[in-house]
């Protein structure tokens, strides 16, 4: 029996979304890695700190996985906030990427996210 590409695309296509962000809710939605091979559990993240624990607890693993997630939680941060001016918007990221930075201090993915992510607000 042949089998077409497209049926072959199908049964190797991954069905898991290790990382993704929700638009009509501001939320990241990480594949918790921990269940992993048994069961396929989502967790739900609106804060920074939040996903800092998620960090910490290993729910995301792997270096560029780790700096993604630590992007979104930066965006997080001001996603769900009240900041009106650019300044109240860069005091919210400094915080965020100190819970962030301190979830895993020898991820080095991790902190490259966090300061791209803080030094590209209010650049054109």
């Amino acid at each position: 029996m042949r089998i077409n590409i497209e049926e072959l695309k199908n049964k190797i296509k991954p069905r898991l979304r290790p990382i993704t962000w929700r638009d009509y809710d501001n939320t990241l939605v990480l594949l918790d890695q921990r269940k992993l091979p048994f069961e396929e559990v989502y967790v739900e993240l609106r804060d920074p700190a939040s996903t800092a624990n998620a960090i910490r607890q290993m729910v995301v693993r792997g270096a560029p996985a780790i700096g993604i997630t630590a992007a979104y939680g930066m965006v997080l941060a001001v996603a769900h906030g009240n900041e009106s001016t650019l300044d109240e918007a860069l005091r919210e990221l400094a915080r965020a990427r100190e819970i962030l930075n301190a979830a895993r201090p020898t991820a080095h993915n991790l902190f490259w996210a966090t300061e791209r992510m803080y030094n590209r607000l209010g650049m054109p």
